[in-house]
């Protein structure tokens, strides 16, 4: 079984990525999609509307459906030392924060992160543009965004396309998805410098990310850690951006508002089809950290 793989989707309730309320998983054997599996989950927290308009999930459809911690050792079972792909690391993030608040184990399959081989595949996404409905629209894959289990499938499509377009068979792509999408990088860090543009090799290299609210630390430090991570760091929510990391809101700043003016911008251009993702600071500092 060389050539087989899951594929796993979430989506959340609200900014805290462990307020899972779908998962999608799909299963292939090479470019066959042999099986799927889907549930609604109740995240035993509140929906946020912003997030209830996306993904069309409301509080009213899961109040009698599993808790994540139903759910969680069947499919840690099913997936344990298998090649499991997530496309950028927010459901991997949201799985693992909801094992932790349930005091559950941490799943052990072969985590695979396929905006890795996507960038490893084609040249022109090595750098950004490699967002997955980005990518799916240029390999002409039709699904509906934000079900979990259309774009877990879809995810599948996109990492046979990767596979067929470099001629590299996927127990190969084991170990080069991890290689430098840079040939001529140095890990050494005096020779290179990524404060305003992001670490080439970095987890999340190629979004750009904007903070508001009160942040614990300094926001210099939460730049440092985007930097890292790869990200390109932004005054305030344009077109380009792809991250906003929510701190805690002074009422007083609002200005009668129950969010910032950032955080409804970019709601805004999310519902208008542009791809940002919305992260309380400890899912940002969760994800940068890994």
């Amino acid at each position: 079984m060389e050539d087989h793989f899951f594929v796993i989707d979430v989506e959340t309730a609200n900014l805290d990525n462990s307020s899972i309320c779908q998962i999608g998983l799909a299963e292939y054997q090479g470019t066959e999609l042999i099986s799927t599996w889907e549930s609604l989950v109740n995240p035993d927290q509140y929906f946020d509307p912003y997030l209830s308009r996306l993904h069309g999930i409301t509080f009213e459809q899961v109040i009698e459906k599993p808790l994540f911690k139903d759910l969680s050792n069947d499919i840690a079972m099913k997936v344990e030392g298998r090649r499991l792909f997530y496309h950028m690391p927010f459901d991997k993030n949201a799985i693992n924060r909801a094992c932790e608040r349930y005091g559950m184990e941490i799943w052990k399959p072969r985590w695979m992160d396929s905006a890795r081989l996507v960038r490893r595949a084609w040249s022109e996404f090595a750098q950004s543009g490699y967002a997955l409905g980005k990518i799916t629209k240029h390999l002409g894959i039709e699904y509906i965004a934000h079900n979990a289990l259309q774009d877990a499938i879809a995810t599948g499509k996109v990492i046979n396309g990767a596979i067929l377009h470099s001629a590299i068979s996927l127990p190969e792509w084991d170990e080069r998805i991890l290689q430098s999408t840079n040939p001529f990088y140095s890990t050494t860090r005096k020779e290179i410098s990524y404060k305003s543009e992001g670490n080439p090799e970095g987890l999340l290299h190629g979004e750009s990310v904007v903070f508001t609210g009160t942040l614990s630390q300094p926001r210099s430090v939460y730049a440092q850690f985007a930097s890292e991570s790869g990200c390109k760091v932004q005054d305030g929510v344009t077109k380009e951006t792809t991250i906003l990391v929510i701190g805690w809101q002074d009422s007083y700043r609002l200005a009668g508002y129950e969010k910032s003016s950032k955080h409804r911008r970019a709601e805004k251009l999310a519902e208008a089809g542009q791809g940002i993702r919305i992260l309380s600071e400890e899912d940002f500092l969760a994800i940068t950290s890994v």
